[in-house]
């Protein structure tokens, strides 16, 4: 009978090492392939286990701004057009989305409106109206930059009763009688933020028949009109007038050349309503017979306070974000550090190529490394010994591809993190953090292709028979130690 001993495990470690190297031009090609895919995915899967709201909120604790705005976005792929249309708003259940806001809102939504002057359509309010009031000539500083440059301002409805604790609003210090400031107790009241008044304060206000007013104090801007709406109040808030002020002689062009990363933070404060300190309040209630303003989007966004309780505000994103369809976004002066995270997580017009350019690439790896396997493995006829088990290839066969994936994996690796930490130095915060979950999904993506590419000629290995060794003159086998 032929017998045969179970091959030695350094020589398997042998067969299978010299198996791998016997095609180095194929091995190369295919190593690198695997690469650039397990690197390709290995970012994605980092940007999507990254939990960016726990990156924003701590940016946003740290500097101690609680306020701040949240948004549904999404994009909506229209046939006809053949476009993905970006979508702002929410999308999923809205009556279980406001459930959720207003629990965690002190019942409140406070959602930010767009509005219009119905005695004079197609004005913007209150940009429009604003560049009426503001006594001076266009020039390129921070002021105008921040104020009328036709980036929308923020009009939001706030409740006359709760809206100081609501939005965290004090009076502005500089008022020389605090008293006169209060919240707009009917439709045609306007409240301003101090940011507003130090414009008024460094350029004047004007009348409606073109005299300019001198203002000293946010005292002097009571009872004054944007447009057809009274100021009754000048408010302070949760974010410092004096650190936006202290660039208010550069343009916001001088601002990146001097210092990015505040310069980041000033643009994206004052773009798209993306921070409390350029609202103006209004208040809450039915506008639609309103003489002085007609609601144009009806509530586009909700601004919310955060508890101060970093779990608490953790588990609202969580549970908001299981119940929309589209990406939320929290909308705070930090937004513009965050555009490489959206893109991997809401920007189709390039994020679906990116997917299906990395699919391609995993493909022609999935015929590569077959191929360069299917020829390795078929030499093992010529170097194993004969009679060998069907076991010991499998294990030479693992040996092999072990080599291939650890190899591949480690250098994938090590190029997710340097890339990871050249996109944390460009946009200056920790943005790509490094988790468990990433690297299980980088791994799973390497030893899947690999897998995949080789499970039936490792099946076609094992099944094959090994011819067995000649009888010797004692008519017993010689054993293969």
């Amino acid at each position: 009978m032929n017998t045969c001993e179970k091959m030695p495990a350094k020589r398997i470690l042998a067969l299978g090492k010299q198996i791998f190297v016997s095609r180095p031009i194929r091995l190369a090609i295919s190593m690198l392939l695997l690469i650039i895919v397990t690197v390709l995915y290995g970012v994605e899967f980092v940007a999507f286990c990254t939990n960016r709201f726990e990156t924003e909120l701590n940016l946003l604790y740290e500097k101690g701004w609680k306020i701040i705005g949240i948004e549904g976005h999404s994009y909506v792929f229209y046939p006809g057009g053949g476009n993905f249309i970006h979508y702002g708003g929410w999308r999923g259940d809205s009556d279980k989305i406001d459930e959720i806001i207003k629990e965690y809102n002190s019942g409140n939504e406070m959602r930010w409106y767009d509005y219009f002057d119905p005695s004079e359509e197609g004005r913007e309010w209150p940009l429009d109206y604003l560049v009426d009031a503001v006594g001076f000539e266009e020039d390129n500083i921070f002021y105008y930059n921040w104020t009328l440059d036709g980036m929308p301002i923020g009009l939001t409805q706030i409740n006359p009763d709760t809206g100081l604790d609501d939005l965290d609003l004090r009076p502005d210090d500089r008022f020389l009688n605090s008293e006169l400031c209060r919240l707009p107790q009917t439709f045609d009241e306007i409240a301003i933020t101090d940011l507003y008044a130090s414009l008024f304060m460094r350029y004047g206000y004007k009348e409606s028949d073109g005299t300019d007013v001198e203002v000293r104090t946010p005292d002097d801007l009571i009872g004054k009109q944007i447009g057809e709406l009274t100021i009754c109040g000048v408010y302070s808030t949760d974010m410092d007038r004096a650190y936006f002020e202290q660039y208010s002689d550069l343009t916001i062009d001088e601002l990146y050349e001097k210092d990015r990363y505040n310069a980041t933070i000033i643009d994206h404060a004052r773009v798209y309503n993306r921070s409390i300190i350029n609202f103006m309040f209004i208040k809450e209630g039915d506008r639609s017979d309103s003489k002085y303003l007609r609601l144009v989007h009806d509530g586009r966004y909700n601004m919310i306070k955060l508890s101060g309780d970093k779990n608490k505000d953790l588990k609202f994103f969580a549970d908001l974000d299981g119940v929309s369809t589209s990406t939320v976004i929290i909308k705070s002066p930090f937004y513009g550090f965050f555009d490489p995270l959206y893109f991997f997580h809401d920007d189709y017009h390039v994020q679906v190529p990116y997917l299906i350019g990395s699919g391609v690439i995993a493909l022609i790896a999935f015929f590569f490394i077959r191929n360069l396997f299917k020829k390795s493995f078929d030499s093992l006829d010529g170097l194993c010994p004969p009679g060998m088990q069907g076991k010991d290839r499998l294990f030479v066969c693992f040996t092999s591809l072990g080599m291939f994936v650890g190899i591949s994996f480690i250098i994938s690796l090590l190029a997710v993190i340097a890339i990871c930490g050249i996109l944390n130095a460009i946009f200056m915060i920790p943005l790509f953090a490094i988790t468990f979950a990433s690297v299980a999904l980088m791994f799973a993506v390497c030893a899947g292709i690999t897998a995949l590419s080789t499970v039936f000629t490792v099946i076609g290995q094992v099944r094959r028979k090994q011819p067995e060794q000649p009888k010797s003159a004692s008519g017993n086998n010689d054993n293969i130690g």
